[in-house]
């Protein structure tokens, strides 16, 4: 095991208690809502929902066991592509299964409702404040607009500095990080968009809750935003450097991510307040929607126009799945999850397709998943080398089998293709006037019969 899964396991460990600790504080009664289950006060109080509590401890800590040792079997798959990938369903099984025994308990205590005869057949009223409440703007274009400058200034930096050093790494990663700067202040201003709904009778109180809720968010998002543009400065600094480039992606994305966690318990905490100083004030009625949350959990309702509503569970807000927005949330995550998933098995296909390395009608071809044709009398210089050459990794593949993508050559200062078996001990590097190139074959006798092809020409 090498140090990049034991940074990983060290740092995600604490973000799966996190979670952990997260969902169950979501599992908390919360204004008669238990487990998504809109209970009277007299049915709480029944042996039913004593014995579902009391299971669904047991069944967390018990999930909460599998997932902490879940990790453990891949220490021994020698093969990186194939560790990638049972990390990451490692992390698509943790991200959902801590929900499972949620789900488990709603459907018993829903059923058991509907066996008692509590059965609310009514459409549920939907309470909106459209007045001063509704107009209510907390975010302005300067709280956003000094972290955007410096994400353009950073992407126009890597611009030039990619015309002058062809480093696609570079422009890559920065033109990303700069969108998601914007992502940020586009959330932002669509959440404080959104109609406010009513919480009480009161319109001065709907006011004052809204407008403390709305700058809770704006808040958020704006420290959010001002971690990733220092995400973006250091991050830039290890890449313009090209020191440590794969060590300072995981770490530093790992920090972000930690950062960006505690940032959101620090709000939903803040939110948690906000509630409970406003809950003698709260005077409309919860509306029994139990019928509109699958598992007590995803909230789909085509009657509510909503985008976002008041979570009925623990801290923070409900999408509403059955608005336009909603089903696009669904469509990007499951875009997001196919398109990593993708990326996992390609690596896997990387790994174990063969390479091949041979001369082939006046031409050096070297063949993986993709197929490098190089003619000889292109070929201004050839060696014979019996190490890899001190480079560091732009893009690709670097594991303890496949090496393979665009590098860096530190003593040349220069980029090369590269393609071949880290466990090989024969390279051929080609020097032509268009690029240089480091390959190997499927084994050192098949490097050393190209070597000396190319020598006789």
């Amino acid at each position: 095991m090498n140090w990049t899964v034991m940074i990983l396991l060290l740092c995600l460990y604490p973000a799966i208690l996190f979670v952990y600790f997260f969902v169950k504080m979501g599992a908390t009664p919360k204004k008669g809502v238990y487990f998504g289950v809109t209970l009277t006060s007299e049915l709480a109080k029944e042996q039913k929902v004593k014995a579902v509590t009391e299971s669904y401890h047991k069944e967390m800590k018990k999930w909460l066991l599998g997932i902490l040792l879940m990790p453990l079997p891949a220490m021994f798959i020698p093969w990186a592509s194939v560790w990638d990938l049972y990390f990451l369903l490692w992390i698509g099984v943790s991200a959902v299964a801590f929900f499972v025994p949620f789900a488990v308990a709603n459907h018993r205590l829903k059923t058991w409702k509907l066996e008692q005869g509590f059965v609310t057949n009514a459409e549920p009223v939907i309470y909106t404040e459209l007045k001063q409440a509704g107009a209510i703007r907390r975010v302005k274009w300067f709280h956003f607009a000094p972290q955007a400058m410096i994400s353009v200034i950073a992407f126009v930096a890597a611009f030039l500095i990619h015309k002058q050093q062809g480093n696609q790494l570079l422009l890559l990663m920065t033109g990303t990080f700069s969108c998601i700067t914007f992502l940020y202040w586009l959330v932002a201003i669509w959440m404080d968009r959104q109609k406010t709904m009513a919480v009480s009778t009161d319109s001065d109180v709907n006011v004052n809750y809204a407008r403390a809720k709305k700058n809770l968010w704006k808040n958020f998002w704006v420290a959010c935003s001002h971690v990733h543009m220092i995400y973006i400065v250091v991050q830039g600094y290890f890449l313009l450097k090209r020191s440590n480039i794969t060590l300072s992606i995981w770490v530093l994305a790992i920090l972000y991510t930690v950062a960006v966690l505690v940032l959101l318990f620090w709000m939903l905490r803040k939110k948690a307040g906000l509630d409970k100083r406003y809950e003698d004030k709260m005077d409309i009625l919860r509306q029994d929607t139990d019928d509109y949350y699958l598992w007590g959990l995803i909230y789909y309702n085509p009657h509510d126009k909503h985008t976002m509503v008041e979570s009925r569970n623990g801290m923070g807000t409900d999408t509403n799945l059955a608005t336009p927005v909603g089903k696009g949330v669904v469509v990007l995550i499951a875009a997001l999850a196919l398109h990593v998933l993708i990326l996992a098995v390609s690596g896997v296909v990387q790994e174990f397709t063969p390479i091949h390395l041979q001369v082939e009608e006046g031409y050096v071809v070297a063949s993986h998943t993709n197929e490098y044709r190089i003619a000889l009398h292109s070929i201004k210089e050839a060696q014979l080398l019996t190490e890899w050459p001190k480079m560091t990794r732009n893009h690709g593949w670097n594991t303890d089998t496949l090496v393979k993508g665009s590098f860096r050559l530190k003593e040349e200062k220069k980029d090369c293709e590269v393609m071949g078996y880290d466990y090989n001990t024969l390279f051929l590097r080609i020097d032509t006037s268009w690029g240089t190139f480091v390959f190997s074959g499927v084994d050192d006798e098949e490097t050393k019969q190209v070597y000396e092809i190319i020598m006789k020409e």
